[in-house]
Formats: structure tokens, sequence, C-alpha cells
């Protein structure tokens, strides 16, 4: 969820997110609830040698994203499909090499791969705790996107 706020610039100047695969669906987690689920794993017993998979509650499309930003902060936002070839070049044309650009594409490719979408009930299995929603978290960044 953390990954919205690269957005921010973007929707305070021009009232719009622009991101590539669109169709792309993650169940992208709030940064607190894998803090309390490391801090639970920490202190805890039973925790040896597990691996565990997290995700937030529900998988989003970007475009999702943006509508609940837009709701969130009571304001319109457009969603803009990015060609990949695009966004590659805005990422170098930013100053990052080329190794970084084609990290950052591949990184955004995995949404479009099933695994990405997968919601796991982790978190409150093992916080006891509902993980937060991305409208939740966005509430409570309101002011970066304002």
């Amino acid at each position: 969820m953390a990954n919205a706020l690269h957005w921010a610039g973007s929707i305070r100047n021009q009232d719009s997110v622009f991101a590539t695969c669109s169709h792309g669906r993650v169940a992208v987690i709030d940064e607190h609830d894998i803090a309390s689920v490391a801090a639970t794993v920490l202190t805890s017993d039973g925790h040896d040698g597990q691996t565990y998979l997290l995700s937030g509650p529900e998988a989003l499309t970007p475009a999702e994203m943006t509508a609940i930003l837009a709701d969130v902060l009571g304001r319109p936002l457009r969603f803009v499909e990015v060609e990949p070839a695009r966004a590659r070049q805005t990422i170098l044309d930013h100053g990052q090499s080329e190794l970084m650009a084609d990290a950052i594409m591949a990184l955004r490719a995995t949404a479009l791969d099933s695994f990405t979408s997968t919601v796991h009930p982790t978190v409150q299995d093992i916080t006891g705790v509902r993980p937060n929603s991305f409208r939740e978290r966005s509430i409570r960044h309101t002011t970066d996107f304002a």
C-alpha cells in the first residue's frame, strides 16, 4: 500500500494516477500489518521454521485504488494507463539506471500474475486483528495526497 504514495505528486498536481498493468490485481498490504505480524512472530512461540504468505484483505486494480483515493479525498481523480515502454523511459528520465528501471518494471509486471491477487488470512490468523484495507490506509494518509 505504501507504493501508492508514489502517486501523490500526480494526484496533487494533475488529479491523476498514471500506472501500467491496469488490469492486474494486487492484494496490497499495509506496512503496519506487516510489522504486526513480524512483532507477533518474533515475540511468541510456535513460529520457528515457518514461512508466511501475507496480503491485504482485497485484491485491487490501480483504477480501483484510484477510485478509493478519489472517494477519500472527496474529489474526482482520473486513472491513466501508461504503456510499459513509456513507463520505463520515464523511470530512466528521472535518473535511474537501466538495471533499476528493468527491476521496477519487472516488479510492476507481477501485478499480472495470479499469485499477487490471492488474499491470504495470515495477518488475522497470526495477530488476531483484521488487516487494514486500502481505504483505511488512504484515510490515514490523506494529507500526503491533498
